[in-house]
């Protein structure tokens, strides 16, 4: 398919398109499928195709929008491009004709950054979730939000701009503790939407043979890793990607830690301490089968401070594990055969709880950082209107606050956002989105 958006938009398809109606595309009905061919500047035909058109605003990007589908196959759609371009068009830049959208206020920012997330999504939970913000349900939420302060912060300075005339603001408070709720409420799946948009990474830990490349093995589904009885057997990290609840994890294989037989055994050990650093979760694999030894414990003092679950491997065998390393006493601890596949959902469900994403929630309406951190930002600022009236803060600082809360959320949809923030958002976009 090219797409083709603009004030000029009929007129560039017009000089390309002859359709079987025997008119020009611009003097046909709208929102119409017609069959023809395409044509380069000489006149020579080049492809079968259909086409339609939007006026705008009623269109995607709110402006004409003409779609010319031909047959798949790269050299007929560059012929296509090419005698577009040479009709007067442009190419478009990455992610153009959604950023015409937003500009024209046909969608918001969430809903923009909602067509990214769809594209890249990696489950089918991800791209309901993205859908669900396409069809902007979330900032449905976040215009009501901006409602609401707006509405609170006109009360507030109509009383200060006239304290003699207009009463002073009723019930305040309440309306504060309200919106700040529904940004809690807003912010509670937000580690989970980001975790679905952006994946998570799970680096795999544990002494040399306690069952790791077993493990991953068993939580992918296919014989990945190499797995021996002869311990040390990884001796780099290797990585697979998996869904998880629903969540794209990047699982990592780690080389057992402990002292180093030789140089090669040394250098993945640290690659396995980097890409502990990096990771979202530890999943620590200790061996039911065997007693808890001294390299248990060291492993367990290198992931202190981690997030993770532990996994006690091998319960098809007779348990003879007695305790856990001390460091991680803190962690959900499930007891799993990688050779029996028991209890791996279970694993799943305690790793899920770790990272932030239980199976089964609600969809998320955030999707990244930025905009984790704009509603974060707005909800630091309600919080502080409330704290300061309660402790007497003059009214005109107050309203700074609300001010400020209104500036954060202006920037979910992008009502106060910078072009240079857009122009950022849409580089990651793809042609022709």
């Amino acid at each position: 398919m090219v797409r083709i958006s603009g004030r000029e938009a009929l007129v560039v398809a017009d000089r390309v398109l002859r359709l079987a109606k025997g008119m020009p595309l611009s003097f046909l009905p709208p929102r119409t499928v017609y069959y023809g061919r395409v044509v380069d500047a000489e006149g020579r035909e080049i492809d079968e195709v259909l086409s339609f058109y939007f006026r705008g605003p009623k269109s995607y990007t709110g402006e004409d929008l003409v779609e010319i589908q031909a047959h798949g196959g790269p050299v007929i759609l560059r012929r296509i491009l090419a005698a577009v371009l040479a009709a007067g068009a442009v190419l478009a830049e990455p992610g153009e004709f959604t950023a015409r959208a937003v500009y024209n206020g046909r969608i918001n920012l969430i809903q923009a950054e909602a067509v990214l997330d769809l594209i890249r999504a990696k489950t089918d939970v991800a791209a309901e979730a993205a859908f669900h913000r396409l069809a902007g349900e979330a900032g449905r939420e976040i215009t009501a939000l901006e409602e609401e302060l707006l509405g609170l912060l006109a009360a507030i300075e109509g009383w200060l701009d006239f304290p003699e005339e207009v009463e002073a603001p009723p019930e305040v408070a309440a309306r504060a503790r309200t919106i700040l709720a529904r940004f809690d409420a807003l912010l509670a799946g937000a580690e989970r939407g980001r975790l679905l948009n952006e994946g998570a990474a799970v680096a795999i830990v544990g002494r040399p043979n306690a069952g790791k490349s077993s493990l991953l093995n068993a939580l992918l589904g296919e014989e990945r890793a190499i797995v021996t009885e002869i311990p040390g057997t990884t001796r780099d990290a290797v990585a697979e990607e998996c869904n998880l609840g629903g969540i794209p994890v990047r699982l990592v294989d780690t080389a057992g830690l402990g002292p180093p037989g030789d140089r090669l055994e040394a250098l993945g050990m640290e690659r396995s301490r980097r890409e502990i650093a990096r990771a979202d979760a530890v999943l620590f694999v200790l061996d039911g089968s065997e007693e808890l030894t001294a390299a248990d414990e060291a492993v367990g003092a290198e992931v202190a401070g981690c997030r993770g679950v532990v996994a006690i491997n091998k319960s098809d065998l007779p348990l003879k594990l007695q305790g856990v390393p001390s460091t991680v006493l803190g962690w959900p601890v499930v007891r799993v055969s990688a050779l029996t596949q028991s209890g791996l959902d279970g694993l799943v469900t305690a790793l899920m709880e770790v990272l932030g994403g239980r199976p089964g929630e609600g969809t998320p309406a955030l999707s990244n950082l930025r905009q984790i951190e704009a509603a974060r930002e707005a909800r630091r600022a309600v919080a502080a209107f409330l704290e300061g009236l309660a402790r007497g803060v003059p009214w005109d600082f107050l309203a700074a606050e609300l001010r400020a809360a209104l500036t954060a959320i202006g920037r979910l949809s992008g009502r106060t956002v910078t072009s240079a923030v857009i122009d950022e958002i849409f580089t990651r976009f793809c042609l022709g989105k």
